[in-house]
């Protein structure tokens, strides 16, 4: 049987890249996937039930920089879709799947490697996505008791083929994921949004069904590496 055979799920997000991605890892595997702009009730009136809430859209602006250039559009921008999004998708996900009593539900969002580690993202996404981490353990504490998991999946750098909106070059594409296998720790492969629909996938399937307040990084191994100690110890 499919792993979410019969379910129901809502991916924000899903027009490209991770969201696209899992929006069809969870088609195939047998969850019913409405157009976003639905939203929570339409769904809901629809199939009579809200089984996977993927809270997935957000925004990146580009590589880690100083906070003295940080300008405060650019913070507002980040919280209103990273964190805010995240936070009005939880909260009307919650407000169906409690009073259905069913259990089983589940919420799950995106946030980043840069909750591993330090300076893979500038200071605004990388607040948003700390900010998404606690809200999804405070939500794990709260829901636990209608049977309503809360997690998250953290990947590191990937490639989709889109930035702020613009579709990069097929160089831009090339030159991005050779930086990627050279900076990351496991070698032989890059990440790419299919894996990362993959541990979404397990997430939000009955396999982990005893799985709440779980921040799942998806990075190879990437922040348990410092790669300074390692070229050290290789020269010496």
């Amino acid at each position: 049987m499919s792993r979410l055979q019969d379910k129901v799920a809502i991916i924000t997000g899903g027009a490209r890249g991770i969201g696209a991605a899992a929006v069809e890892l969870f088609h195939q595997q047998g969850a019913k996937e409405d157009d976003v702009a639905h939203l929570v009730d339409a769904t809901v009136a629809r199939y009579g039930k809200l089984d996977v809430m993927y809270c997935n859209a957000g925004v990146s602006d580009g590589r880690p920089g100083s906070i003295l250039d940080a300008s405060r559009e650019q913070l507002d921008r980040m919280i209103g879709v990273n964190l805010v999004g995240a936070f009005l998708g939880a909260k009307h996900a919650a407000r169906v799947m409690i009073p259905l009593k069913r259990g089983g539900g589940s919420v799950l969002f995106t946030a980043s490697a840069c909750t591993a580690i330090g300076g893979l993202g500038s200071h605004c996404y990388a607040m948003t996505k700390y900010g998404i981490v606690g809200l999804a353990r405070n939500l794990a504490s709260e829901l636990g008791r209608h049977g309503i998991r809360v997690n998250c999946v953290s990947p590191s750098g990937l490639v989709t083929g889109v930035a702020g909106g613009k579709v990069k070059s097929a160089a831009e594409v090339a030159r991005i994921e050779a930086f990627f296998s050279e900076v990351g720790n496991l070698k032989g492969r890059n990440l790419t949004v299919d894996d990362v629909a993959s541990a979404a996938l397990f997430l939000a399937g009955d396999e982990a069904r005893y799985v709440s307040g779980v921040n799942l990084v998806v990075d190879g191994g990437f922040s348990t590496v410092n790669p300074s100690m390692l070229n050290t110890m290789q020269i010496g």
